[in-house]
């Protein structure tokens, strides 16, 4: 009887040794399973079971559709603020350029002429000698973009030309204008001719 019990015992022994040996608890968390049993799946989580709190709520997505919304207002004015910007500082570089080209081919006394520019609100047009022709082949015309425009040109004795003289680059018709967006006239620049014949913009 006791040969029986001791070897009841040893039996249950490495019963329970085979057990543990054959699931060990690494083994078992790996199954989804921890020590104290509870599945650790994340698809067993209640937010992934499809329970009260699965997914999004409607708070959640508004908040976020907000937030994008806003950003993309922010860039898109950021964006039209830089093209505006581009497009105006272009078209003054445009109006100096020929500016600066009439008074350094009047220097130069190139083919015996002096030069002048002509202005209008949507183009300059450089030409050869004392009065503007708008039928003049010679002519050389350079048209603004569209969204800009030339405004408030202020010219002494009125008009709307001015001539450079031979040898000194000097001008009678000194004076400024304004170039700016049409969309948005508080932004602008300010082209400035002095009697000297010295172009600024600011």
């Amino acid at each position: 009887m006791f040969k029986t019990q001791n070897s009841k015992r040893v039996s249950d022994l490495f019963g329970i040794w085979n057990l543990e040996f054959a699931c060990p608890p690494k083994h078992r968390r790996r199954r989804g399973i921890s020590r104290s049993g509870r599945s650790t799946r994340l698809a067993d989580s209640p937010r992934f079971a499809g329970g009260a709190d699965a997914g999004f709520t409607i708070v959640e997505i508004i908040i976020a559709i907000g937030i994008m919304v806003l950003l993309a207002s922010v860039i898109v004015s950021g964006f039209l603020n830089f093209r505006k910007e581009s497009l105006l500082n272009s078209s003054a570089e445009l109006v100096v350029s020929s500016l600066l080209g009439a008074r350094a081919k009047t220097l130069s006394s190139e083919g015996g002429y002096q030069y002048g520019v002509h202005l209008q609100n949507d183009r300059v047009v450089l030409f050869r000698g004392a009065l503007y022709s708008a039928g003049d082949p010679n002519n050389v015309e350079t048209v603004l973009p569209s969204a800009v425009e030339i405004s408030a040109i202020t010219l002494a004795g009125g008009g709307t030309d001015l001539v450079f003289a031979r040898l000194t680059g000097a001008t009678s018709q000194y004076g400024s204008m304004t170039v700016r967006v049409k969309s948005d006239v508080a932004r602008t620049r300010a082209v400035s001719i002095t009697a000297t014949g010295i172009v600024s913009v600011q």
